[in-house]
């Protein structure tokens, strides 16, 4: 089955997957633009405006491990741009393994940072109080605040807040079947 072209906010994206992301990111507060430039034969789904801007890649992906078949022909598409690049899939919410004091984070997806793979998980910036991912194993800044380490910053954003956003973006790029 081919993808199904869906408008929203009066852009045309290539899937309902891809309007659905744009809608969940508009509604988190994220400014960002679509298909921003052309790879070496690959262009990214959207870039993440912000002090650390990054690119985000949206794929069918169901599990982490296909998240992860996707690292390749990211690399090879923006090996010349120094930007981080998150790959997500059909749901922003997948459960990360956990930290020491007993929390569970919620990775939005699978991000390269420097060539280093791994979650990225959601968290509310302490500085900013917006809602950014921070890679688990690099640079645990907020993207795409940029706002760095610390107690203060590496909080968890209310699940049911992320779960609204997502709803109310299906619900806003819902198919409505072929006009006839």
């Amino acid at each position: 089955m081919g993808a199904i072209a869906t408008t929203f906010d009066g852009i045309e994206y290539r899937s309902r997957l891809e309007a659905r992301w744009a809608a969940f990111m508009h509604n988190i507060g994220w400014d960002h633009t679509y298909e921003p430039i052309d790879g070496d034969g690959y262009i990214p789904d959207f870039i993440v405006h912000g002090d650390s801007p990054f690119f985000v890649e949206v794929k069918p992906a169901i599990t982490v491990t296909d998240l992860t078949k996707e690292q390749s022909k990211v690399e090879r598409g923006l090996r010349d741009l120094d930007y981080d690049v998150i790959v997500v899939g059909v749901s922003p919410f997948n459960t990360g393994a956990g930290f020491a004091d007993g929390h569970t984070s919620v990775s939005a997806g699978w991000m390269n940072n420097e060539g280093d793979w791994a979650p990225a998980d959601w968290i509310t910036c302490g500085f900013c109080n917006r809602i950014a991912v921070a890679h688990t194993t690099m640079s645990f800044h907020g993207r795409p605040c940029s706002h760095a380490d610390g107690d203060h910053f590496l909080h968890f954003p209310p699940l049911r807040f992320l779960e609204g956003c997502w709803s109310d973006a299906c619900n806003e790029v819902k198919w409505r079947g072929r006009s006839a």
